[in-house]
C-alpha cells in the first residue's frame, strides 16, 4: 500500500495545476457531456426512423432522453484529481 501511494505522489506533479483547474470548468464539463450525448441522441434519432412506433421506443428514447438531461445539467465537479487510481 505504501509503494502505491509513493507512486501516486510522484505522478501528481506531473500535470500542471492550471490544466486540472481548466478541467473543472463548469463550461467544459458541459461540453464534454454534449459531445458524449451525440451518439445517444443519433441513435434514439435513428431507432425512431427506422423501428416501428411502440412501447420499446418510446421508453428507449425516455431513457436516452433522461440521461442526456442529466449530463447536461449536472453541476461541475468541485476538484479533478490526477490519481488514476
Amino acid at each position: 500500500m505504501a509503494t502505491n501511494q509513493a507512486i501516486a505522489a510522484n505522478m501528481a506533479p506531473n500535470l500542471s495545476r492550471s490544466f486540472i483547474h481548466f478541467l473543472s470548468l463548469p463550461w467544459l464539463d458541459r461540453t464534454i457531456a454534449a459531445i458524449a450525448c451525440v451518439p445517444l441522441v443519433y441513435l434514439a434519432y435513428y431507432r425512431y426512423e427506422h423501428w416501428h412506433h411502440g412501447l420499446p421506443l418510446v421508453t428507449s428514447a425516455l431513457g436516452t432522453l433522461i440521461l442526456v438531461g442529466t449530463m447536461i445539467i449536472r453541476r461541475a465537479p468541485k476538484r479533478v484529481t490526477p490519481n488514476p487510481w
